[in-house]
């Protein structure tokens, strides 16, 4: 009879270690996007308004000749930002061409979900909260905007020029007045419902708060009422230079009575 052929290792076993190096792959690739978001955020806060002008001259590419080309050097010479040539054209891509100042919220975002996929945590809460957060800073970016146009003399950085594009459309089509109006109770209502979920909720809130509010004040008021200020004047009022001072009796007796 012909021998059985025994069975070879089945391909399954190999499965566990390839899933194994995926997953170390996989939390490699999301703590290197944790420093790079984190070198991003850092690199926005030390953006300068001054590289603009260097970076008019200077490209993505530049990174890679600056090793071996003397312009692209003495250009770099000039960065201001704290983090080379690099954070200056991350910083003016965030700064400049997204969302002004407010597009910190994106860095923070990233490593906000690079965490929450490396520790494995729920996405139903965070995937909210990004929603939110990504309509704020829209929603800021294009307050500044607006106020741009309103008040004028507030540098591009604070809107960007997503800020800028969105002023540009809500100014003409409902005004200066009409877009502030728009914009401010957009904003308002996007903090409202990020933090509580439901408006009537953050009506209550409010309420409480101001409730307590106006109770600490009454009590200081009553305290200050109680409290009596010193130097006051006398109940006839007469000050008290004008009283005069009672001498104490000094009573002498005879030695012989006591």
């Amino acid at each position: 009879m012909p021998e059985k052929i025994k069975n070879a290792p089945s391909s399954p076993a190999k499965k566990p270690k390839g899933r194994k190096n995926s997953a170390r792959r996989s939390q490699i690739a999301l703590l290197l996007v944790m420093v790079a978001s984190v070198l991003s955020l850092l690199a926005v806060f030390s953006y300068a308004g001054e590289d603009e002008a260097v970076l008019d001259k200077l490209s993505f590419w530049d990174i890679f000749r600056l090793p071996f080309d003397d312009a692209v050097r003495a250009y770099a010479a000039d960065i201001h930002n704290r983090f080379g040539l690099i954070g200056a054209l991350v910083s003016h891509a965030f700064v400049n061409l997204t969302f002004g100042y407010a597009a910190a919220v994106l860095p923070c975002l990233a490593v906000m979900w690079a965490w929450i996929f490396l520790a494995k945590k729920d996405r139903a809460k965070p995937l909210t909260f990004t929603n939110y957060a990504l309509i704020a800073t829209l929603l800021v970016s294009s307050a500044f905007g607006v106020a741009n146009r309103v008040v004028g003399d507030i540098d591009k950085e604070w809107s960007g020029a997503v800020g800028a594009f969105m002023a540009d459309i809500l100014t003409r089509l409902l005004g200066s007045v009409g877009a502030s109006i728009v914009v401010l109770t957009a904003l308002f209502i996007t903090v409202v419902l990020a933090i509580d979920l439901d408006i009537h909720k953050s009506l209550e809130r409010a309420s409480h708060l101001w409730a307590q509010l106006m109770e600490w004040v009454e009590r200081r008021r009553r305290r200050v009422t109680i409290a009596e200020p010193e130097g006051e004047d006398s109940p006839d009022g007469e000050d008290d230079d004008d009283v005069p001072t009672r001498m104490p009796q000094v009573v002498i007796r005879p030695r012989g009575e006591e």
